[in-house]
């Protein structure tokens, strides 16, 4: 699978963001197209959504177009074009081989294309290249503009890219919007990707529009656009265009702020919520607010929820056209101990409403579902299941990438509210298909690293936490039922992980690279939406080059935890009073505890993929011994437990 290019700096916990309005009045000009007739196919425009332009670039229409290419040496010197019409079915370069040809509405008559690696003979030379409409006229009453495109697109390789859509109404000064939908380098977009800017802010109520697409800094990998339209937008639309949903309490101070599918429900404390809002049409808003509303939509064993649990406004006021606010909702949805929450299913149902009725209502409103789970032996997730990987990803993807010691890794808050501490004893991984055919075997073991709460960067992860002995084998050949389902591998011994503390539980690979095997994992796509900075990391073990990366991609890789209350690691000098003879043993052992802490604990004996197989509640009054029957279970090493509310020790017995 082809590899993509990362940025060569730093990753830090802090990333530019693409601009949206960038006036650029300064472009050379050392080559232009052959001026031909103003663009036509338009329609007369009457009201919301009629048609004030559409292009589809046909092998005719789209010699209406000027191609300007400023780019300095390279094999787009300033005596080439780069940008260029093509067929049905052209698809990207040799650098991205497995990129497929635009798949717009109207590709069977072709599009636009830019491709720097359209040659074997590659050179990475920045472009500054676009291509530009003739005049087009539009109906001066019409005061909201939007314009509509279909692309694909994978571009390479710094934060100075810029793949721009612009417009004017002049053809001398042009403001910018982002056309990359606020994607980083080096992730692939849909494909066909439909992409609505509004550019009232420079259209409204204008006689005439210019609209060019321009790529600046980019040296891979390649651009399509097909099916221009610009229409007239709505007068009355208040947008919900993110959120930010937060599992953090205020006091909890750390840079990892993952937005989980599952967690269990007694380390839930609060969801936060704040909201980003625009109003997309032409007319002023009153009474414009901000509403969060949860509900319980079931039980864990699938019974009917209680419905609504929670439901809160923040009120914004009377908002602008092409206003943007930032709102947040205060209180947040809690669980507290006069109130808290059950275990179940729910529904956070997020909009922004107003006076008037809104045009686009589904632009209004967005919904996210988590579980808060109830047993002993739980999960914590960031996606939400097999289900719904709609594409696989990793470190492999990128250069760098595809080495024994890459890690995937997945964000956990510990909030410094809770009372509970987890017993992280095992990871589960979803393994992606692979075919048949794939000739290696591939080793996968679990890790644990701990954040640095005031840590700026990625690079102060070098040591795992936790780290098992324990390992997967993935072979496709030999074990291809293997293949798309999820696999869990044990911590050696189970790693306590406490409150007040972050976090990244991960899979690394730790062979296989020597006969071709790379770390890939399921991607939850239509959850990224909801992914927070800094929730997934990638380590690339590159020779000489080994880094850690931040990525907005959520991947199949979950923890499997159990809850202990107030727990603490016992001393050397406790564990030494707990004693397990024989061991090894064939199933049948004693258990001995001398302890000056008298009263009630809880025994429990789990196997090495963290299931609990024995458990019962005994009484130590100093000493403490008890006959235990494995027996009739799977040979193999499994721990014993014994824990209260201050101290727990564990023992690894042997079961031959």
């Amino acid at each position: 699978m082809k590899k993509l290019y990362l940025l060569p700096i730093a990753i830090l916990f802090f990333f530019g963001s693409f601009s949206q309005s960038i006036q650029d009045t300064q472009l050379n000009h050392p080559y232009m197209g052959s001026e031909l007739n103003s663009n036509s196919k338009r329609p007369t425009q009457k009201a919301y959504l009629d048609t004030l332009f559409y292009e589809d670039f046909d092998s005719l229409s789209a010699l209406n177009w000027t191609i300007v290419n400023s780019s300095t040496g390279g094999p787009f010197g300033p005596a080439a074009e780069p940008w260029k019409w093509v067929p049905a079915g052209s698809r990207p370069g040799p650098l991205a081989p497995t990129a497929g040809p635009l798949q717009s509405t109207s590709s069977m008559n072709g599009y636009m294309y830019l491709a720097p690696d359209s040659t074997v003979t590659f050179v990475p030379t920045p472009f500054d290249t676009y291509f530009t409409s003739n005049a087009i006229s539009i109906n001066p009453s019409v005061a909201s503009v939007i314009v509509r495109f279909e692309q694909s697109q994978l571009y390479c390789c710094g934060g100075n890219n810029d793949l721009l859509l612009e417009v004017s109404t002049d053809s001398f000064s042009w403001t910018s919007f982002d056309a990359t939908n606020g994607r980083n380098p080096s992730i692939i977009s849909p494909n066909a990707e439909v992409l609505e800017i509004n550019v009232s802010s420079v259209l409204a109520n204008a006689t005439t529009a210019y609209v060019r697409f321009r790529a600046t800094g980019m040296v891979a990998y390649y651009w399509m656009i097909d099916d221009l339209l610009i229409y007239e937008g709505p007068s009355n639309n208040m947008q919900l265009k993110d959120v930010d949903l937060s599992f953090k309490n205020s006091n909890f101070s750390s840079v990892v702020d993952p937005v989980y599918t599952i967690i269990p429900n007694a380390l839930f404390n609060s969801l936060n919520f704040i909201g980003y809002t625009f109003n997309y049409g032409a007319n002023p808003q009153t009474n414009v607010s901000f509403n969060t509303s949860v509900f319980m939509d079931s039980t864990v064993n699938g019974n009917p929820g209680s419905g609504l649990v929670y439901s809160s406004s923040s009120l914004i006021g009377t908002v602008q056209s092409l206003e943007a606010d930032t709102v947040t909702i205060s209180p947040s949805f809690q669980s507290t101990s006069s109130n808290p929450t059950a275990p179940g299913y729910y529904r956070a149902v997020m909009s922004v409403s107003s006076d008037s009725i809104n045009q686009q209502a589904n632009s209004a409103k967005m919904e996210y579902e988590f579980l808060l789970s109830s047993a002993s032996d739980t999960v914590i997730a960031l996606d939400r299941g097999a289900a719904f990987f709609t594409q696989i990803s990793g470190p492999a993807a990128y250069v760098g990438g595809g080495n024994d010691g890459d890690v995937i890794g997945v964000a956990l808050n510990i909030d410094s509210a809770t009372s509970f501490s987890l017993l992280a004893t095992s990871l589960s991984y979803w393994v992606p298909n692979y075919g048949t055919s794939a000739s290696w075997t591939q080793t996968l073991s679990p890790r644990i690293w701990r954040v640095n709460p005031a840590a700026t960067s990625l690079n102060t992860l070098p040591t795992p936490y936790a780290q098992s002995s324990a390992s997967i084998s993935i072979n496709p050949i030999n074990n291809p039922a293997i293949l798309g389902t999820w696999v869990t591998v044990p911590f050696f011994p189970p790693a306590a992980l406490n409150p007040g503390e972050s976090y990244y539980f991960g899979i690394e690979q730790t062979g296989g690279a020597a006969s071709g095997a790379e770390l890939w994992a399921g991607r939850d796509v239509g959850q990224e939406k909801y992914n927070n900075v800094f929730s997934n990391v990638f380590f690339l073990n590159e020779p000489a080059n080994g880094r850690w990366i931040a990525t907005d991609e959520i991947l199949g890789v979950r923890l499997n935890v159990q809850l202990t209350v107030g727990v603490e690691e016992s001393s050397s000098s406790e564990s030494s009073a707990f004693r397990i003879m024989p061991n090894p043993n064939t199933g049948l052992f004693r258990i001995s505890l001398m302890n000056q802490v008298k009263g009630n604990y809880n025994l429990k004996v789990f196997n090495n993929l963290g299931q609990t197989v024995l458990a019962e509640s005994i009484n130590v009054n100093g000493e403490f011994t008890k006959q235990i029957d494995l027996s009739s279970f799977d040979k193999g090493i499994y721990f014993i437990s014994i824990e209260n509310g201050e101290s727990r020790m564990v023992e690894k017995v042997v079961v031959k």
